[in-house]
């Protein structure tokens, strides 16, 4: 039994050490400091917010530290100062007690407060509860019966403080907006900026000096602008759609606008947002895409409108798994801007408006450390999803879950989508995938909107269709080139499309190969050139094909799903591979999407390359014919539906045919269909099926705080296929720790230590980055040198180029990859050509461990 002399007051109990690593601020003042903060942090909720906490919740977020007050925690950071105030205590082995103070806090509200809810709170604070071991408060590994009344006494001094927790059942969604406030009343409560040690003392308004703290890190919005419409925001009228999905817009709750690709769904959701903020319902927004890039661009354009929206500036964060990289790239101006206390990567998403990848949220719903913290983070707000026709079914039904959650928080939800299909959207509105009746179809333009469990259609109008003249052939790469030249050599702007790298590689040879020199400009964009090369790529094309580009007579752009989704360009001709219906109907939105006079043809060309299937009689013929690496990103049997439902067309009527083409291409087969595409079927729906639990499982792990993984990477996306990143060099000079570098994208040389942390250089050398196999770098026995490990934190393999042959070295020995500026990144056949022929998924975002490659089945 622990003895008097072995037991401190908890008002003598230290929670921080100073700088100097000397004790600081004790327990008692962190606790009001965090329970204060906690206070602050509430008033800027939205009042639908702060009613669905209940009670005092502040008290709990007061209660964090309360295992602290215990002989464990106590000698293992404040020894010397027990050995001169508490000798008895400081003689005893630190091996007799448990230092894990949220363990022991835990234990202390569960019993003296007997509320599991509040306990597993504190318990979770630190990202997660990593022990469920059922010690009572009393027991000796928490101090004994004396430590337990000194945690009782401070357990009521907040009470008294802040209010009391008896009684309070939360529901799980509720208990995880509560860990996530006190968990950032904690991060801000402890941040020596606004609260140095020793700065707390008997006349420290508490109040006031956390309400000053809130409003530095830039939790304060400035006052919107009441009033304004469409127009006073955008610069130029609402077209009908956009009108009609305005309208619809009746206080919070879901609503999904489908509508054609250019047709400002991204203003239109952004003017509704501003109603709901200006209305007094939601605060703040979140603007969630499938990648990193399209994350980029709607970026830009949120923070215009947030500079027309209110009084003073406000400038959204930009929240992905690259995010700094971007900002630093730009001289690093964002990062000191306002609202700097932001901008590591879990609290991003905590600021009033970001826009990032929707794997940035769906981590609110994961057992990832801190999950919680994002649960909070989007309480409250406008949260827009765009481009969702792009997941798989495991994103897909995680996104289900997260629409679900974030409803219940008090956000409004908006989704768009061009493509949607009745079998994706009714989920999303948890409502059962009933039959139409004969001849009847959904509309299109389409408004769903969802309000207190209340599903209603409106259908919206497009004033203008446009005519597309499609065509449905069998071509080679050199075939493909010849149509492709035709049209350039005539003053189109034409467009290839591939589905892998290694065919948009090879199409893109083929025009080299042909065209006359100088004829006109070529291009290639896809995943396999490093950021820098990319970078340059993409601004090049804009401005050759963007909205106020100045255009060439006639041109030739090669990519891959990069083109889709992710760069805005209008094209005049376009030449894709086959893929899913909803998929093509993407890549035809780059054709005649900017009003543009002097078109060098009457109406927009499609030329959909793909082989006939039709005498194909089992699955290996029919992968032969679409393509291994085409069967690999899209499901065979959406080719096979996608092909019949296109071959019968020769011209297609936009808007008014899509919903047409999405619904007969989602349908299943029927009994006059060859058996083999049955297979084909049922192996789309086991697939599927497979996705689904796999996501099911991701989900069910929230039941409760028990933090299980602590990874982030590799559970918001599904995919088979791993990367790995290498570093792109034009010379290395290494000595064991330290190197000299020159990267390709500057002939100055660099020099790297194991002991120099440099964020300049880090962004340097991520810019210099390309993915490739992860098997093909464990089949090299690829190790980090050490000379990077300040800048990477997962295994990076270094490439060196050889510029003459354009080859690829690692430690001397070739790597069966070549490298060139025009073409990126390949790999060598076994007869020595040339060519990618992993034919990898590219789906625009390589290297954002939060955003993996986009694999349709």
């Amino acid at each position: 039994m622990i003895t008097d002399g072995t037991t401190l007051s908890f008002d003598r109990c230290f929670a921080k050490t100073a700088l100097d690593r000397s004790p600081g601020t004790s327990v008692l003042d962190h606790c009001r400091v965090v329970g204060h903060t906690a206070i602050a942090l509430l008033e800027t909720l939205p009042a639908s917010v702060r009613a669905l906490l209940g009670g005092h919740p502040e008290t709990i977020a007061a209660l964090h530290d309360v295992g602290k007050v215990s002989p464990g925690f106590q000698k293992k950071y404040f020894q010397g100062f027990l050995e001169r105030h508490l000798p008895d205590l400081a003689r005893v082995p630190i091996s007799r007690f448990e230092a894990e103070h949220c363990q022991i806090g835990m234990a202390a509200i569960r019993d003296h407060l007997k509320n599991s809810h509040a306990a597993e709170i504190v318990g979770a604070h630190h990202g997660g509860i990593r022990s469920r071991r059922k010690h009572r408060d009393s027991a000796e590994i928490f101090g004994g019966e004396q430590w337990s009344e000194e945690r009782k006494r401070l357990i009521r001094a907040m009470e008294e403080e802040f209010g009391p927790i008896t009684g309070i059942d939360y529901a799980p969604v509720v208990r995880n907006l509560v860990a996530g406030l006190v968990s950032v009343a904690d991060w801000i409560g402890s941040d020596e900026t606004y609260f140095p040690s020793h700065a707390v003392s008997t006349d420290f308004d508490f109040p006031l000096q956390t309400r000053k703290a809130v409003a530095a890190c830039g939790w304060i919005i400035p006052e919107i602008k009441k009033g304004l419409n469409f127009e006073g925001i955008f610069g130029f009228p609402p077209h009908g759609i956009q009108k009609t999905f305005t309208d619809a817009i009746q206080g919070p709750g879901l609503y999904v606008l489908e509508a054609p690709m250019g047709t400002g769904k991204t203003e239109a959701a952004l003017f509704a947002a501003y109603r709901l903020m200006a209305e007094g319902h939601n605060r703040g927004l979140f603007f969630g895409l499938p990648t990193r890039l399209t994350s980029e661009k709607i970026h830009e354009r949120v923070e215009g409108f947030l500079d027309r929206i209110f009084e003073k500036q406000m400038r959204p964060k930009l929240a992905h798994g690259k995010a700094w990289l971007k900002e630093f790239s730009h001289g690093g101006e964002n990062l000191a801007a306002g609202g700097s206390w932001f901008n590591r990567k879990k609290r991003r998403l905590l600021y009033p408006f970001a826009v990032g990848t929707i794997d940035q949220a769906l981590l609110s719903i994961l057992n990832v450390k801190h999950f919680f913290v994002r649960t909070f983070a989007l309480s409250g707000k406008v949260v827009i999803l765009d481009e969702i026709h792009s997941y798989d079914l495991y994103t897909g039904t995680l996104m289900q879950e997260m629409v679900s959650q974030l409803l219940s928080i008090g956000c409004s939800v908006i989704i768009l989508s061009a493509t949607l299909t009745r079998e994706r959207r009714m989920p999303l509105l948890r409502q059962p995938l009933f039959s139409r009746h004969a001849g009847e179809k959904d509309a299109y333009p389409l408004i769903t909107r969802k309000i207190d469990r209340i599903v209603e259609e409106i259908p919206g109008c497009w004033p203008q269709n446009q005519d597309y003249e499609i065509q449905l052939r069998d071509l080679n790469a050199t075939a493909v080139a010849q149509e492709a030249i035709f049209k350039a050599e005539a003053g189109a702007c034409v467009l290839l499309i591939a589905n892998t790298v290694a065919r948009a590689q090879d199409w893109f040879d083929a025009v080299r190969s042909q065209m006359r020199e100088k004829a006109f400009d070529l291009g290639l964009i896809h995943a396999k050139f490093p950021g820098c090369r990319r970078t340059e790529l993409e601004q090049t094309w804009i401005s050759r094909l963007g909205k106020n580009a100045v255009r060439p007579e006639g041109c030739i752009l090669v990519g891959t799903q990069v083109l889709e989704q992710s760069i805005d360009i209008d094209a005049d001709f376009l030449i894709t591979e086959i893929a899913p219906t909803d998929m093509l109907l993407q890549r035809m939105g780059r054709q005649w999407r900017h009003k543009r006079g002097n078109r060098p043809t009457q109406v927009p060309l499609t030329l959909i390359v793909s082989p006939s299937p039709e005498d194909a009689h089992d699955e290996e013929a029919l992968m032969t014919r679409f393509g291994k690496g085409t069967c690999f990103v899209y499901a065979p049997y959406l080719l096979w539906r996608t092909w019949r439902v296109w071959r019968q067309r020769n011209r297609l009527n936009l808007p008014s045919d899509i919903r047409d083409v999405l619904e007969a291409t989602y349908q299943q087969p029927a009994e006059t269909d060859p058996a083999v595409f049955q297979r084909l079927y049922d192996r789309m729906v086991e697939m599927r099926n497979d996705l689904k639990r796999r996501a099911e499982a991701a989900r069910s792990t929230v039941k409760a705080l028990t933090l299980r993984d602590d990874r982030e990477e590799l559970v918001t996306r599904y995919s088979e296929y791993e990367t790995a990143d290498v570093l792109l060099v034009r010379d290395v000079d290494a000595t064991g720790n330290e190197a000299t570098v020159t990267l390709l994208d500057d002939d100055a040389p660099i020099h790297l230590s194991v002991n120099e942390k440099n964020v300049a250089l880090t962004a340097r050398l991520h810019q210099n980055l390309v993915s490739v196999p992860a098997w093909l770098l464990k089949k090299m026995t690829a190790k980090k040198p050490a000379w990077l490990c300040k800048h990477f934190f997962e295994r990076v393999a270094v490439w060196q180029w050889d510029d003459l042959s354009g080859r690829l070295f690692m430690d001397g020995t070739f790597t069966g990859h070549t490298y060139d500026p025009d073409r990126g990144l390949r790999k060598l056949r076994s007869d020595g050509n040339d060519s990618f022929v992993d034919h990898t998924a590219d789906d625009t975002d390589d290297f954002d461990p939060f955003d993996k490659d986009l694999i349709d089945w």
